[in-house]
């Protein structure tokens, strides 16, 4: 049972629609029922932009970012629709803005990621599907096949809701890119800022193809984070080559 009083509020808007399955969260639909056209088009030094005027307003949303990025985008400008329009205005948002990594900071940017990630894998559907499955690149890609999301939108969502100590890390053969830890993962274990020469996802950034994944499995944990008794204990690690050449990670504390 669904207590729409507990809802997030991007998921009581999808509530409020009698959204019950993934393949009904229609972007443009919603935008639409809010006042919103969705517009695609070629955009200069943004992402998105929204254009406000008192109960209407305009998405534009460039052409030249994936599609998947694009729907990311169209639920984060939804979000300043939502939470900050105020009066005629308009907002443009760069591809830090619109991010799935960025939802922990305080700021009205990072308040519309989350909106956006609610909306697009709103917990009230991905939780089920979860179930008692471990957080693992391969629950990501069942997911983000079901919601066509991203692999960081999704990866994030799934660690988010994982029930032990679950980490996202993105790395390019220069360090860490950025990482996103649950709230279960213990404060006196830091993540290692590179990639370990002995784990397969050295393999996988310099060599591996797009896409190509390594298996679940166990790694000590002392290739991955830095704490006490780092050394003689084990962590389960799944990662997947992205397109743009970085690797993504799915990092859990073994028990």
């Amino acid at each position: 049972m669904i207590d729409p009083s507990k809802l997030s509020q991007a998921e009581k808007l999808l509530w409020s629609y009698g959204i019950t399955t993934p393949q009904e969260i229609d972007l443009d639909a919603i935008a639409f029922e809010l006042g919103i056209v969705v517009k695609r088009r070629k955009l200069d030094g943004a992402d998105a932009r929204l254009v406000a005027a008192n109960d209407r307003g305009v998405i534009t949303v460039s052409v030249g970012t994936h599609p998947k990025r694009q729907r990311f985008s169209i639920g984060h400008e939804i979000g300043h629709w939502v939470r900050d329009r105020d009066g005629e205005e308009m907002l443009a948002c760069s591809k830090a803005d619109v991010s799935p990594k960025n939802q922990t900071a305080k700021n009205k940017e990072a308040e519309a990621n989350v909106f956006s990630a609610d909306l697009l894998l709103p917990p009230y559907l991905v939780r089920p599907m979860i179930g008692a499955r471990e957080p693992t690149i391969d629950l990501t890609l069942d997911i983000g096949k079901e919601f066509d999301t991203s692999i960081p939108a999704t990866a994030i969502r799934v660690v988010r809701h994982a029930r032990a100590p679950a980490a996202v890390i993105v790395h390019s053969q220069t360090g860490r890119d950025w990482h996103f830890k649950n709230v279960f993962w213990p404060m006196d274990y830091q993540l290692a800022p590179q990639v370990h020469h002995e784990s397969p996802a050295m393999d996988l950034l310099y060599s591996g193809s797009p896409r190509t994944k390594t298996r679940d499995q166990k790694e000590p944990a002392s290739r991955w984070v830095w704490g006490p008794d780092a050394n003689r204990i084990e962590v389960r690690a799944q990662s997947i080559k992205r397109r743009d050449d970085r690797v993504l990670t799915i990092l859990r504390l073994a028990s």
